[in-house]
């Protein structure tokens, strides 16, 4: 055998055995995105709602006309296309709502004068526990909504047509949430909306009454406060306030009471 004729078979085979090597990373990394997406799948699956498309009890086809129309503007496709075209592959889809934050150009108003004014505007004030929630799609199919299960620990401001006791469970519902739907995993909401945490925390909410439903909303999408037994933590949106008022629960539990009265 020539040394030419030589050299072109020890390069051919190098050549082949990286081509080789170079194939069997890129199925080892196929193998570990699979296996990382398949976690995902099962972790987001645990607390997303089994849905049948256009299924809504009454009361929450009321709940629901109170967030038709949030779906993004110009987003051509609706829920139920966007599930439709991802069907069987046990994916997790994200739609979400970008809100703006406006930065005041006169002078930021006191802890005490921001939350008299969201108490003003609302029917009740309470400290609760969500227990359950249940999300759906809206009625016009733009975007997601939920209804949470809140036992009440404490009454701060009550609803006087309706009173309110400790012990009782409401419904609040919010915008966004998270389904299931033929394997498909979809989750919607934005960064200036509350999604209320189902865990063992205390949470604080300013509610307004929904009479057709005898069920509540937030009075204002950030009207929702997580406390963690030693701080605070706003649920969605920026507050024009301090951040030290969230570094204490026990302050800024005194200070919305005294908002109050």
């Amino acid at each position: 055998m020539s040394k030419s004729l030589l050299l072109g078979f020890v390069v051919g085979v190098v050549v082949f055995a990286i081509a080789g090597v170079g194939a069997s990373q890129l199925q080892d990394k196929n193998v570990e995105l699979k296996k990382a997406n398949e976690k995902q799948y099962r972790t987001e699956l645990v607390d997303a709602t089994p849905v049948q498309l256009g299924a809504l009890t009454e009361k929450q086809r009321l709940h629901s006309q109170l967030f038709n129309g949030s779906g993004m503007p110009g987003e051509s496709k609706t829920i139920s296309d966007w599930i439709a075209e991802y069907r069987g592959q046990r994916i997790v889809l994200v739609r979400t709502l970008l809100g703006r934050t406006f930065l005041a150009s006169g002078r930021q108003p006191t802890a005490e004068e921001y939350f008299g004014r969201l108490a003003k505007d609302s029917d009740a004030i309470i400290r609760g526990r969500v227990t359950n929630k249940v999300s759906q799609i809206t009625e016009d199919d733009s975007f997601l909504f939920t209804d949470y299960d809140v036992t009440v620990l404490e009454v701060l401001r009550n609803n006087s047509p309706n009173p309110l006791s400790i012990g009782t469970t409401l419904t609040i519902t919010c915008l966004g949430g998270k389904i299931v739907v033929d394997e498909v995993i979809l989750k919607a909401g934005g960064n200036g909306d509350a999604s209320l945490p189902v865990n063992a925390q205390n949470i604080l909410l300013f509610v307004k009454f929904t009479p057709e439903t005898g069920a509540y909303r937030l009075t204002q999408p950030n009207a929702a406060f997580e406390l963690t037994g030693t701080s605070v933590r706003p649920l969605a949106g920026l507050l024009p306030l301090p951040s030290d008022i969230f570094k204490d629960e026990t302050s800024f539990v005194k200070t919305v009471k005294a908002s109050i009265n």
